[in-house]
């Protein structure tokens, strides 16, 4: 009865490429993918969005294709997807294709490693506190 009343799960992934509000899109450059970013169910207090990658010519999310690498700017470590962290530990288990997505806070830059190309850096926006001011060569974030 609870769970009724709320509108989604936190973390739950948009149903829809149409325009929502609280969600963006990044254009990552020479690539056949973009990264969705969307509030998957939080709120300003929560401080923190999700982002997953999507096939920019059907508009479908994707898990994240082979040889890719998030992490976070200035960080060694490779950012885990939810799906991946959780499922650490339990061998055998999967998660359903285009599922995966991650979690980041507002405000922060997030670099992009893809085999023989440049880094790629790009922000997350921010709702709680000022925007980043925009640099050449960072990927902003549109609304979809």
């Amino acid at each position: 009865m609870y769970r009724a009343a709320l509108p989604y799960t936190l973390g739950e992934k948009p149903t829809t490429m149409k325009p929502q509000p609280g969600t963006y899109r990044v254009t990552i450059p020479n690539d056949n993918h973009f990264i969705r970013i969307f509030p998957g169910g939080t709120t300003v207090e929560h401080e923190f969005y999700f982002l997953d990658f999507c096939r920019t010519s059907t508009k479908t999310p994707v898990d994240t294709p082979a040889g890719y690498v998030l992490r976070f700017e200035g960080e060694e470590d490779p950012m885990d997807s939810m799906e991946t962290g959780y499922l650490k530990g339990m061998p055998g288990s999967k998660f359903a294709p285009g599922m995966e997505k991650y979690t980041v806070n507002d405000g922060t830059r997030i670099c992009l490693q893809r085999p023989d190309r440049d880094e790629f850096l790009f922000d997350v926006p921010s709702r709680v506190g000022p925007q980043r001011a925009a640099q050449p060569g960072v990927g902003q974030p549109v609304p979809m």
